[in-house]
């Protein structure tokens, strides 16, 4: 009798957008881009040796509000999935009774199975699941993933760590164990990274080729069955397995914000960040968005807020606009019942953005990060029709982030005041002054010879 096993390894892409170059229109202003374009869409495959050789999962805990509002726990599942993988997140979750902690995947995929299994188990616990990295707080001098970290993450304690957004990757099969949690979240500035499936048919007897193509062929199909089951019942759109069918193996397609819309991943029409620090090239607290149009379309919008000195910066704004886009004539910022902050155009149309700035000082950071939301409004018009649009932003992450930014910031710089006028003591003395006279010089006529 043959015994024949199948691993569908699936492989995934990591991806680090560059900030695009552009010049200000005022020296006082950092030169950075108003707006990080957000990345192609067909990215590279990366190697698994980035990731963590097996599935790690564990409890982290971070400082107020790390993973939202009144969030500082969560749980993170990490590395290369291996067979085994379900086994130890199922019983890490029977052990975890909390099922409010969110989890955060990091991942560039591996064997299906085991994924279809955990992304069941997510489902029953009616899990929250999200994209981010956990860095560990006693790995930093590590790779987080070198021997001494994993010992660390395989502990039964939780651990002291940050989360980071920011390009963290969720590929291939990781996006199997994502699907399956109750409420999906992907951030404005993490990705989803898929593609079709590459075979491996293993067997403990030798084969003809003509018995390899037709046991590879039974098991592509029931394989696909099994994925349109399981999307199914997750409630995913069928075009999803369209699209990884469509990309081959070698690379991967990162999913677009309309398609995590489309296919019923995150559903959301408002995504935002936190207000996080941004050392390179130069220091400022930064929030990423994007907002879902009338016609579907979603928009990335970009706050930056730079310190000049100690007490006072700019903050920048901008908005991405298409071609038939209303266009701002008027921006302003606010804090509930603060006066209306208006910005100024500091750069010109630069392709499709539209970038503002405003001046700030210490006491209106105070009021922001005191607020729960900030109003971003504009007045727009297009064809001479002038409309209302606006945005309210959270403030998490500003207070901390303005006390991290501002220890590097420079000092205000102090004027001393102009000297004061020195005048004469009231002594009764004629003393000699330096202002200029005019006198009569005598007529030499007028002298007597001697």
């Amino acid at each position: 009798m043959r015994i024949l096993s199948l691993i569908v390894l699936l492989f995934a892409a990591s991806f680090s957008p560059q900030p695009a170059s552009a010049g200000t229109a005022d020296a006082d202003l950092p030169p950075l881009s108003p707006l990080t374009p957000p990345p192609e869409p067909t990215i590279a495959v990366p190697t698994a040796s980035n990731y963590a050789p097996t599935l790690l999962i564990y409890l982290a805990r971070g400082p107020a509000d790390a993973c939202g509002a009144g969030c500082d726990r969560w749980i993170a599942i990490e590395g290369n999935i291996d067979r085994a993988a379900a086994v130890r997140v199922s019983a890490f979750l029977r052990e975890t009774k909390d099922t409010r902690l969110p989890i955060y995947f990091q991942s560039p995929g591996g064997e299906v199975e085991p994924s279809l299994e955990i992304g069941r188990l997510l489902r029953n616990r009616k899990a929250i699941g999200r994209v981010g990295k956990t860095v560990a707080a006693l790995c930093s001098g590590g790779t987080q993933i070198d021997e001494a970290c994993l010992r660390i993450k395989a502990g039964s304690n939780a651990i002291d760590a940050k989360l980071v957004t920011e390009n963290a990757m969720c590929s291939s099969a990781c996006v199997y164990m994502l699907l399956g949690a109750t409420a999906r979240e992907v951030a404005p500035d993490a990705g989803l990274g898929v593609h079709d499936s590459k075979m491996f048919l293993r067997s403990k007897q030798q084969l003809t080729k003509q018995e390899r193509d037709q046991a590879l062929e039974r098991m592509m199909v029931r394989g696909r069955r099994e994925l349109a089951s399981f999307t199914s019942a997750m409630g995913i759109d069928a075009g999803l397995l369209e699209l990884i069918r469509s990309v081959p193996f070698e690379k991967a397609h990162l999913l677009t914000r309309s398609e995590l819309y489309r296919f019923g991943i995150d559903r959301r029409s408002f995504v935002q960040t936190p207000w996080n620090v941004v050392m390179l090239p130069k220091a400022h607290l930064r929030k990423k968005a994007v907002i879902r149009n009338a016609d579907g379309t979603f928009v990335p919008l970009e706050w930056q807020l730079h310190c000049t000195t100690q007490v006072r910066g700019n903050l920048m704004f901008a908005r991405e606009i298409g071609a038939g886009s209303a266009r701002a004539t008027q921006m302003t910022l606010q804090a509930e019942a603060d006066q209306p902050k208006a910005f100024s155009a500091f750069l010109p149309i630069l392709g499709k953005v539209e970038a503002w700035h405003v001046s700030f000082s210490e006491a209106d950071v105070t009021r922001w990060a005191a607020a729960p939301v900030l109003k971003t409004a504009a007045n727009t018009t297009k064809d001479g029709n002038v409309a209302q649009w606006g945005v309210d932003i959270d403030t998490l992450g500003l207070d901390e982030g303005w006390k991290l930014l501002t220890a590097v910031c420079p000092r205000e710089r102090v004027v001393p005041p102009p000297p004061k006028p020195v005048t004469a003591p009231a002594t009764g003395f004629n003393l000699p002054s330096n202002r200029p006279k005019t006198i009569d010089w005598p007529d030499p006529q007028k002298y007597i010879s001697r």
